[in-house]
Parts: structure tokens; C-alpha cells; sequence
């Protein structure tokens, strides 16, 4: 009989774990082709799939761009895990090699407004990076409305970014 107690509170325990609100945002999970696992990948120019321009080292950095990108690189995980009305803080790390390029992480979801979808974006400026690691961060307050979290990377320049240390907190 007391085994019984004891066996329930653990799997109770086990059930109640908070999910993570990204996939791999540590990008230490990587496929065949060195990507990102749990992360999708778009090329603006579609000569550039497959090329290789968007790899994750074994350290958990993301390397995004380099000598012959066409075009922009996203990187970005739809329908991220946001609870509605909370307040998070998304931080990040990222260096460019060489003279530097042009980076911005961004969140887009759709807010239901009298009964419309419109789409927002949160912290979609371009940011000029340069050699030397920089510290990013910035807050998203989910409205009670919204729907379909998107975490965006997107990188543009010929000269690699790399990107790490992502992190979400719900504050």
C-alpha cells in the first residue's frame, strides 16, 4: 500500500514538468547536414537550399551567411509555446566575422482584433553587428488574444553571423 503513494507522486511529478517554450534553442541538436534540429530553414533566394549557409557547430552556436549568400537566411520555429497574458524575455549573443552584417531576432503572431487576425511583429529592427561578441535582449508581452507564436532569425550580408546562448523567460 505505501508503494502505491510514492509511485503516483512521482509520475505526477514527472507530468507536471514545464515544457520548454522553444525547441533546441540552445542548438545543441543538429541533423545530417549540421542544421538545427526542431528549426526550419528559408533561403529568400531558393538557389541558396542546401547550401550549407545555415549550420550549427557542436558548441550550440548557430552560423548563419558567409562567402557566396544570396539573398537572406531565416531560421525560425513556428507556433512557439507562449502562454497568453505573460510577460518574456528573449536574450541571445551574437558576433559577425569580419566587417560585420546585419542580424535581427524577432517574435510575429497574429492578435484577434474584433473577430480580424492582424499580424505583429515584436523587435523586427535590423542590427548591425560587427566583429566581438554583443548581448541582446528584449520583452514580449502575449496579449490574451494572440495566436501563433513565430520566432524569427534572420540574417542578411555576406559575412557570417554566429548566434547563441538563446534563451526564453517567462518573467
Amino acid at each position: 500500500m505505501r508503494r502505491i503513494p510514492a509511485v503516483l507522486l512521482f509520475c505526477g511529478g514527472a507530468l507536471f514538468a514545464e515544457t520548454p517554450i522553444l525547441t533546441n534553442g540552445d542548438f545543441f541538436q543538429r541533423n545530417d547536414r549540421n542544421e538545427p534540429t526542431g528549426w526550419q530553414i528559408r533561403y529568400t533566394d531558393p538557389a541558396m537550399k542546401g547550401s550549407g549557409l545555415a549550420v550549427v557547430s557542436g558548441d550550440g552556436v548557430l552560423t548563419l551567411g558567409g562567402t557566396g549568400l544570396r539573398g537572406e537566411i531565416l531560421v525560425f520555429q513556428p507556433n512557439i509555446r507562449l502562454e497568453r497574458g505573460k510577460k518574456y524575455r528573449f536574450s541571445f549573443e551574437a558576433e559577425a566575422a569580419g566587417k560585420g552584417a546585419d542580424l535581427r531576432v524577432y517574435i510575429q503572431y497574429q492578435n484577434l482584433k474584433e473577430g480580424k487576425a492582424q499580424s505583429v511583429t515584436v523587435n523586427g529592427e535590423w542590427k548591425k553587428l560587427s566583429a566581438g561578441r554583443q548581448t541582446f535582449s528584449f520583452e514580449l508581452d502575449y496579449p490574451v488574444t494572440g495566436r501563433s507564436p513565430w520566432l524569427v532569425i534572420n540574417c542578411a550580408g555576406r559575412n557570417p553571423v554566429e548566434l547563441k546562448n538563446l534563451t526564453v523567460t517567462k518573467e
